[in-house]
């Protein structure tokens, strides 16, 4: 029997990624810890200033640029649109 696939999405911006912000290092330790559980990792990235691409691409993520409208509903929808695992 085949084992399901489950993919992670997620959302990565804000000020946190500014310069000598910590957010590309907390984001390097996140997918690193999550990477050995899942077959697919898709990032948003609404405003990482290329941190996003770096970081995600070394832990195989496939990163999407997304304008934020300040309305994380849509932030998300974007992140799920780009799924092919059964579960997430």
């Amino acid at each position: 029997m085949d084992r399901p696939t489950i993919g992670l999405a997620m959302i990565a911006g804000g000020p946190s990624f500014a310069e000598g912000g910590k957010g590309p290092e907390l984001l390097d330790g996140c997918l690193a810890s999550v990477r050995p559980f899942v077959d697919q990792i898709v990032l948003v990235d609404t405003g990482t200033h290329g941190a996003a691409q770096a970081v995600g691409g070394k832990h195989g993520a496939e990163v999407y640029p997304f304008t934020w409208v300040d309305d994380f509903s849509k932030a998300r929808n974007e992140s799920f649109k780009h799924l092919r695992t059964e579960f997430a």
